[in-house]
C-alpha cells in the first residue's frame, strides 16, 4: 500500500526521499556479501543502504569499503 502512494507520488512528479535501509553489523564478514549484493539487486532503485558496523573484530569494515556505490553509505559505532 505505502508503495502504490510512492509509485502514484513518482508518476505526477512529486519527488520523495529515497527509502532508508538500516544494516547493523557485527563480526557479520561471513554474510556482508550476500546481503549487500542483494539489496543492490532489487529492481526498487529509490533507497539507499545505511551500514552501522559496531566495532568488529573481524574484516567486515574492510569488505564494507569495498562498496563503492552512492546508495552506500558506511558508519561506524565506538
Amino acid at each position: 500500500m505505502i508503495l502504490n502512494h510512492f509509485f502514484f507520488a513518482r508518476s505526477i512528479g512529486v519527488l520523495m526521499p529515497k527509502i532508508p535501509v538500516i544494516l547493523l553489523t557485527y563480526n557479520a564478514e561471513k554474510y556482508l556479501h550476500g546481503a549487500i549484493d542483494s539489496l543492490l539487486a532489487q529492481t526498487f532503485r529509490d533507497f539507499e543502504i545505511l551500514i552501522v558496523d559496531n566495532s568488529s573484530k573481524d574484516c567486515t569494515l574492510q569488505i564494507l569499503k569495498t562498496y563503492n556505490n552512492l546508495r552506500v553509505k558506511i558508519f561506524q559505532g565506538t
